[in-house]
């Protein structure tokens, strides 16, 4: 997965996903990371595959950001894509 992003405070963002057989959103099913905190646009790849993930196993349907631990940050998110490693 790819995340554009652009932050104005350093902090963990964290994505989860639900798939079809467990629609519950939960911290065992997410995976956090850490972003340049300098307010231009970034490029992430987040490696969803290092929790034993495809698009397919499970069927993922679903995601989910947190894009902070902490009340009244901001966060903007240019582009999104998922892709096959």
């Amino acid at each position: 997965m790819m995340l554009r992003s652009k932050r104005n405070a350093k902090d963990i963002t964290r994505i989860f996903w639900i798939s079809e057989e467990d629609p519950e959103v939960t911290g065992g099913k997410s995976i956090a990371f850490f972003t340049t905190t300098d307010g231009k646009f970034h490029e992430y790849k987040i490696p969803l595959y290092r929790n034993g993930l495809s698009l397919i196993d499970p069927n993922i349907i679903r995601f989910a950001i947190r894009p902070s631990q902490r009340a009244g940050t901001i966060f903007s998110i240019r582009k999104m894509t998922v892709e096959y490693y």
